[in-house]
């Protein structure tokens, strides 16, 4: 074994003493600050066009616009994967200061504590103001009740479900917290696994095997397996949650080796390219399906098949191109890194504490390791 992958071993051995200098609190890194400043944007942006476009939403215009709907479907082929493969890169950082009891606490205080306030305020408000638009005459006192009338269910990411004798509980547009919440946490095992030396060594290879010319691309072999099997949830971005859960792994898996983000910058030009065709390739499969009056999300026919076929590689293709772009890698490993003046209150400022909005602060936290590429220790 050569110094790099030892030095990769020790770093993943489980329980090591950190040191001072780990124990310090890293920079900021403005790229990081960026990217996820996109991705929200992009989500408040992406939610109000589902008014005018296709999709589900408590209110709608008149008509749907073909072009909206369009730029929504290229939001949804890239945002939350992207989001949840930053998540992955942040339970490989957290797991590093912080034993398994100590992450889910803090999963449960920043992910689970906006969840339930959501439920609590936001989501009902939604649900209750797009039913009065639609003719419903019950008061919001009336439906807060019908809204909390629940009964266990065998469900994911939550073991309940609204009664089917007039319950009106859903997540709404808060089903990303409780998505990541639950995988987290049903996955957290899996996590600590990886820490221990068998795990460094799965890591090793796999990270071996993704920076081989061409093995970027193995993880959309997989993410498209899973979405043929087991289909895609509209109400979930587009995706299904066990592509969800590859997305997370994917992220925890680069951040443990440098080269997947290295094979990132290599690929980001192909990819970006590859991915616009498939993007079109995929609408146009679509399109066909519905025109064919059948769900290519969940179809089993041939054209809902190559459209969740295409549609699971083009989502990989472009979180490796957005990963890899020039943008990222200007402060890659080793490149000089600008140091960044501390704006201690500035995170609080651009990112209020709510419901809408803390997910993706407390998901993709910069605080906790030098963000794109981690070199080897």
């Amino acid at each position: 074994m050569d110094d790099r992958a030892a030095g990769a071993l020790r770093d993943r051995k489980p329980l090591v003493p950190s040191t001072a200098a780990d124990r310090g609190r890293p920079a900021r890194r403005g790229e990081l600050d960026a990217l996820r400043a996109l991705v929200v944007v992009g989500l408040v942006l992406f939610h109000t066009a589902v008014i005018f476009g296709a999709g589900e939403f408590p209110v709608k215009a008149g008509a749907e616009n073909r072009v909206v709907t369009v730029l929504i479907a290229f939001g949804a082929i890239w945002g939350m994967p992207l989001l949840f493969l930053i998540s992955g890169m942040g339970v490989r950082y957290s797991l590093r200061s912080r034993d398994a009891g100590a992450f889910a606490r803090e999963r449960l205080r920043r992910l689970g504590a906006p969840l339930l306030v959501g439920l609590l305020t936001l989501v009902p408000l939604q649900v209750f103001l797009g039913l009065r638009r639609a003719g419903g005459q019950a008061s919001l006192a009336e439906f807060y009740a019908r809204f909390w009338d629940l009964r266990p269910a065998l469900d994911f990411p939550l073991p309940v479900s609204a009664d089917p004798d007039g319950g009106r509980f859903q997540t709404g547009h808060l089903w990303f917290l409780a998505s990541l919440l639950a995988l987290s946490l049903l996955l957290l095992p899996g996590f600590e696994w990886l820490r221990r030396l068998a795990g460094a060594r799965l890591l090793e290879r796999l990270g071996g095997l993704l920076a081989r010319p061409g093995g970027i691309l193995l993880p959309a072999v997989a993410i498209a397996a899973v979405e043929l099997a087991l289909g895609s949830e509209v109400g979930h971005g587009g995706w299904g949650l066990g592509s969800y859960a590859l997305f997370l792994l994917c992220g925890y898996l680069t951040a443990a080796d440098p080269r997947v983000g290295q094979a990132f910058q290599r690929h980001w030009r192909p990819a970006a390219v590859l991915g616009l065709l498939l993007f079109v390739a995929a609408g146009v499969a679509a399109f066909a399906a519905l025109h064919a009056r059948v769900d290519p999300f969940t179809g089993m026919d041939p054209l809902s098949l190559a459209f969740r076929l295409l549609k699971g590689v083009d989502g990989w293709l472009w979180v490796v191109a957005i990963l890899g772009s020039p943008a990222p890698a200007a402060v890659g490993p080793g490149r000089p890194r600008p140091r960044l003046r501390p704006r201690p209150r500035a995170g609080r400022a651009a990112w209020p504490r709510t419901p809408t909005t803390r997910c993706c602060p407390s998901t993709c936290s910069t605080r906790r390791s030098s963000w794109w590429w981690p070199t080897p220790s």
